[in-house]
């Protein structure tokens, strides 16, 4: 899907696809070697939900090859000093997120909540 979007946004000359399993980028990568990190790491935790018959969705969305915990420690790994991660994670587990990061000593800045549909106060 990401080749496909690079794809048909002409951006092929500026953005390479790897695709790697991102536990392995550690062997990959020198440390440090990242000004930005971007992910939608996996968000419900195995023995939870319902898993997709599609093992790519499954993969996407159950913590079945990674939880955020390997997230987190590679992108540590992989980011410069003062380097950014942004991450897409359901804000029902915001707390685990902010705990996780800190544990790694990335210290989150801004938080943007997004929401799928207008929400009325």
């Amino acid at each position: 899907m990401a080749r496909r979007s690079v794809e048909l946004n002409k951006l092929q000359n500026g953005i390479t696809i790897i695709q790697e399993d991102f536990r392995n980028l550690k062997n990959n990568f020198k440390n440090q070697q990242f000004d930005v990190v971007v992910s939608n790491p996996p968000y419900i935790s195995m023995g939870q939900g319902k898993i997709n018959p599609s093992i790519n969705e499954a993969i996407a969305r159950h913590e079945i090859k990674g939880d955020l915990e390997d997230m987190i420690s590679v992108s540590n790994y992989l980011l410069k000093n003062k380097g950014r991660i942004y991450l897409i994670y359901r804000s029902a587990k915001l707390i685990k997120l902010v705990i996780t990061l800190k544990r790694y000593g990335i210290e989150p800045k801004v938080i943007k909540l997004i929401h799928p549909r207008p929400v009325i106060f």
